[in-house]
């Protein structure tokens, strides 16, 4: 295996190492990986960037130097900093790769269908012995994991607590080794987009797998999703048909705006999400809709007031753009506006080039609807090391002209 390569597949494990995916955590490595991770991706970042300089223009890179410069003049805690620096690194190996990056996107795919073979079998247990769910039961904040007694049933990923009914069926949430399920879009989602952008296939074990266990977490980001996609779906097959396919992407945008506009100004407007009834709990997204449109409106308000960034930012998830200016002000704002909107082309571009046919339109709708939940609703982790690097790597697949080999 080269060095390059090697490279590339470290950064793919990293995507489940960095950030809020607590496995690493959990078996006591995280350190000791992200310190010998670290020691093989600097030194080629370094000299990538020393023979490509123009890298440092990339509009990723340049978005991760605003948020790096705005959290030094805000005198943030030095875990962000250091975060931003593995962001970095990975960014530009990621960026000056010719193919490489290839193998960061199936190493992220082939970990992301493991972590969901174990939540969905973690899933079964769980609903055939719930008395065995205090194993998995471990909790993650910002501090870290809270240390509990090693269980072998602990590695199948953690569990919420919470007990939801569907139809008279009792079961337990699952969100694999995520520090909540909302952070599934994140770690199984857009994992699972990219393995159909990958494979050109829809039907493979890793996205139905992958599927499965965003199901399974009966999250209601992913279910939002979900339901956005099949929506797109609906709307391309339209777009095509009338031949205004070029329309896609200004409708994104529009919609995007009118949504954040309309559930920041109408309080009410979550009471739509309530559980029709008692024995479907487990779709009563009312707590969590109205925790999303809080932070909808907390994030405008710290954005119309620190147009640089805050000292001390919104806890609440909300739409990326208005967060991204509370930690990196409008200028880190409009790098990510202008990373949303290539996304967007590329994705209308890879439908377009396969000819409209159905993988390339559903895997398509899949992201468009992940997108939308991200710019309008929920953008956790979507700015730190996981969600820039599959905000990348689904770039360049998306646009990639060369053919895919296997690994």
């Amino acid at each position: 295996m080269s060095y390059r390569i090697a490279v590339a597949i470290t950064c793919g494990l990293l995507f489940f190492i960095m950030g809020k995916f607590g496995l690493a955590e959990h078996l006591g490595v995280k350190r000791f990986l992200q310190f010998a991770f670290f020691i093989l991706l600097a030194p080629y970042s370094l000299v990538a960037l020393y023979k490509k300089p123009n890298t440092i223009l990339n509009i990723y890179v340049l978005f991760l130097l605003v948020m790096f410069i705005t959290e030094m003049l805000h005198n943030t805690f030095i875990n962000k900093l250091i975060l931003i620096i593995f962001s970095l690194s990975a960014v530009i190996a990621i960026a000056t790769s010719k193919s490489s990056f290839l193998y960061t996107g199936k190493t992220i795919v082939k970990l992301a269908y493991y972590f969901s073979l174990l939540a969905c079998l973690h899933f079964i247990i769980l609903l055939l012995f719930p008395e065995v769910e205090k194993y998995g039961l471990i909790m993650m904040t910002e501090q870290g994991l809270e240390r509990k007694d090693f269980h072998i049933l602990s590695l199948l990923g953690f569990v919420t607590g919470e007990q939801h009914s569907f139809w008279g069926l009792n079961f337990t949430r699952i969100r694999s080794f995520a520090s909540e399920p909302s952070l599934l879009l994140l770690f199984f989602y857009f994992p699972m987009c990219l393995s159909i952008v990958l494979s050109k296939k829809l039907f493979n074990k890793e996205t139905v797998t992958i599927g499965v266990a965003c199901l399974l977490s009966f999250s209601g980001s992913l279910y939002m999703a979900f339901v956005l996609s099949a929506a797109f779906f609906l709307i391309i097959k339209i777009l095509v048909r009338k031949k205004q396919e070029k329309s896609l992407v200004s409708g994104f945008i529009i919609a995007s705006i009118l949504f954040i506009i309309f559930f920041s100004l109408n309080n009410d407007a979550v009471n739509i999400f309530n559980s029709p009834s008692e024995i479907n709990s487990a779709f009563d997204k009312n707590r969590s809709f109205t925790t999303r449109s809080n932070g909808i409106a907390n994030s405008l308000n710290i954005a119309l007031a620190s147009p640089l960034g805050a000292t001390q930012g919104s806890n609440l998830p909300g739409p990326i753009v208005l967060n991204t200016v509370v930690s990196a002000g409008w200028i880190g704002a409009a790098f990510i506006i202008i990373i949303i909107y290539r996304i967007l082309k590329a994705t209308n571009f890879f439908i377009v080039n396969n000819n409209y046919n159905f993988a390339s339109r559903f895997g398509g709708s899949l992201l468009l609807g992940g997108l939308f939940v991200v710019s309008t609703f929920s953008d956790y982790g979507m700015t730190g090391y996981a969600g820039i690097v599959i905000l990348l790597i689904l770039y360049k697949v998306l646009t990639a002209e060369n053919k895919i080999k296997s690994m």
